[in-house]
């Protein structure tokens, strides 16, 4: 493929291309919904690419794209899927490397019935694509220019699969994918039980709280043969991984006293924050929020004290029924999605 030597198949009022049994067929270097620029949506009215069998001959063969770099197509504002593939007799359809993303509906569909087909135990179960199963992603933690993603997938047993992985700004409204920026892939094999694990780390700048998702592909042990592709992960919320440092803030204090510095009041207003609690209210039933969130917690029970064991704030407890509640506030909305932490001191009472 030659990049820029490409079609631009947009605004058609029904899908960008059909391919309706016909074997071995390659689509590669379009961009499917869009303006020349890639960055102006003239979508077409249905799906950006739509395969299916209605002949039910059961046609297979078709790679859509591939691993060549300069062959990605740009699937983009379509009005339905980005790519749908239908009927049961269509399988063996690779959907590799390409940006699938700001669709109607699913980034790729298996079947016609616009929700996400659920993985099953062994992916035994048969259909478009053979229903193939999609990963399973864990966590995604990002620092500077690289990304590291951990995950698995259950499939056939004993079997080769290439999981490719991809970064959206924003993600589907149903939670799974699509794919805006591809990031790379892996190659996994399956164990007797049909399972395989991955932990990969690419070099690429992603942004914290970007959406991370992937497809699995089976392929042979070789990882050049490829034939059917999953619908999209369920996302995972990319994590900083930034190393903590100072703020090249000056302190000072007298010979022979203590310099004491309270870490949470330094980063109260730091990057990803979504909330800080200093306790150093005093008194009360409610411990406010320092950061600029105002998510403000209740406390049953437990004392605030400016004074407790010597520290500059804390909250006793009395071991049996004291407790403290976050609430449901909006900031607090899948915070650990992408594997957010809570950091705090805590000083046991002998």
């Amino acid at each position: 493929a030659v990049a820029g030597a490409r079609n631009i198949i947009s605004g058609n009022g029904s899908d960008g291309i059909e391919i309706d049994s016909a074997d071995n067929t390659i689509v590669q270097g379009n961009y499917i919904g869009t303006d020349y620029t890639g960055t102006v949506a003239i979508g077409n009215g249905r799906d950006g690419i739509d395969l299916n069998e209605n002949a039910g001959d059961g046609a297979t063969g078709t790679l859509i794209v591939g691993t060549d770099p300069n062959a990605g197509n740009l699937i983009s504002g379509n009005g339905i899927q980005g790519v749908e593939v239908r009927d049961t007799p269509t399988t063996d359809k690779s959907i590799l490397g390409n940006l699938i993303y700001g669709n109607g509906q699913l980034g790729i569909q298996l079947g016609v019935d616009n929700v996400v087909t659920a993985n099953d135990a062994g992916d035994t179960d048969t259909g478009s694509n053979d229903q193939q199963n999609f990963p399973v992603l864990s966590s995604a933690e990002t620092s500077g220019s690289q990304v590291n993603v951990v995950g698995s997938v259950n499939s056939s047993a004993d079997s080769f699969y290439r999981i490719e992985f991809y970064s959206n700004t924003n993600g589907d409204a149903s939670g799974y994918g699509e794919g805006e920026t591809f990031l790379g892939f892996a190659n996994v094999a399956t164990d007797a039980s049909g399972n395989a694990t991955f932990d990969v780390t690419f070099n690429a700048a992603v942004a914290a709280g970007a959406r991370i998702s992937a497809t699995a592909t089976s392929t042979d042990a070789s990882y050049s043969v490829f034939s059917s592709t999953s619908e999209f992960a369920q996302n995972v919320v990319a994590a900083s991984n930034a190393a903590p440092g100072a703020n090249n803030d000056n302190y000072s204090v007298d010979e022979d006293q203590t310099l004491v510095i309270n870490a949470l009041t330094e980063n109260a207003t730091a990057a990803n924050l979504v909330a800080a609690w200093l306790l150093d209210d005093g008194t009360g039933t409610r411990a406010a929020d320092a950061s600029a969130f105002g998510v403000d917690c209740s406390v049953y029970g437990a004392t605030l004290s400016a004074t407790v064991r010597s520290l500059d704030s804390a909250l006793q407890f009395d071991g049996f029924d004291d407790s403290v509640s976050l609430g449901s506030a909006a900031a607090l909305d899948n915070v650990f999605a992408g594997g957010g932490t809570i950091t705090a001191w805590i000083n046991p009472d002998d």
